[in-house]
């Protein structure tokens, strides 16, 4: 699991930071010739990508309200 800093202003990145992370790990997984090494870049594409709309939903819901 990846860990990251909850706290804002200490390097913590930015969701759009964490979505382009997600989508270079999915295009590494590509290059990846092992499967599970694959398996594995994607796994971490997906979590960084669900960390990044984690980050988003209180803004969402303010301005929402």
């Amino acid at each position: 699991m990846i860990s990251i800093t909850t706290q804002r202003g200490k390097d913590m990145p930015t969701p759009d930071e964490l979505r382009k992370l997600a989508a270079w790990y999915s295009e590494y997984a590509d290059s990846a010739e092992n499967h599970s090494v694959r398996m594995e870049r994607r796994r971490i594409a997906a979590e960084l990508s669900a960390k990044a709309d984690s980050l988003e939903l209180p803004t969402r819901r303010l301005l929402a309200a």
